[in-house]
This record gives C-alpha cells, structure tokens and sequence, in this order.
C-alpha cells in the first residue's frame, strides 16, 4: 500500500486466518483447533493413505469395512472433502478421521478422504 499505511484486518476467522486489506493472508496459531488425542479407532474398519500426486505429496485416506463386516459383497464408494474451506485442516485431523471411520461402518462403504492443496498457498492467477 502506499503512503506506508499498514494493512488493516478485512476478515477474522477466530485468529487462525485473518485477511488484510492489501490482499495478504496471515494465518495464526492453527493449534488453536486441534487436540493432542490420538487417532481413533473403530473396529470393522480398515484403512490407509495411498499418494495420488508426488509432486505436491498429496494423499486419499481409504477407509474400508473390514470383510468380515462388508460381506464379501461389492461397496458402494463415498468420496468426502474435510471442512476447512480450502484453507485449513488436513484429512488427517481427528475429528474428519472419526466421522470417515464411523461412516465407512455404519453405511458399509468405502471412504475417499481427499487431501487438497490450501487456496492461500496455492492460488490461481485470474
């Protein structure tokens, strides 16, 4: 900006991500919305990170109902992006963990978890 007028805060999202009036992006303490739990676990379900995209080192976790609780039978496929609105959290938070596992069973089917890429880092030019 010019005249050294500093950026003045447009938008707040509870001090993890403020954006400014000149176009930045500041991003806070993202501690504030994670625990130190440990993943959970459900029984009857099965589940792994498969790499899709080396060059950016993103991962799909896939959940999938043990087969002892599948049957055997063919599963029809959930495909599930986290909240975070592009710009936070990662599939791998507890919280969007626990609710892929506990869909995975109590819908019988699998579960895509997709890890993308956050708009603030990787933005598009218009």
């Amino acid at each position: 900006m010019s005249g050294g007028t500093a950026p003045r805060v447009m938008e707040d999202f509870l001090g993890v991500v403020q954006l400014l009036s000149d176009g930045s992006v500041v991003r806070g303490d993202k501690a504030v919305l994670r625990t130190n739990e440990p993943l959970p676990d459900v029984p009857g379900v099965q589940w792994k990170d498969v790499l899709y995209h080396a060059a950016h080192g993103l991962s799909v976790r896939v959940y999938r109902p043990a087969p002892s609780v599948a049957g055997g039978s063919k599963l029809p496929v959930v495909v599930y992006f986290h909240g975070g609105g592009y710009c936070l959290d990662s599939f791998a938070e507890p919280n969007f963990h626990s609710f892929c596992l506990r869909a995975a069973v109590e819908i019988s089917a699998v579960v895509l978890s997709v890890q993308y890429l956050h708009s603030f880092d990787h933005s598009i030019s218009c």
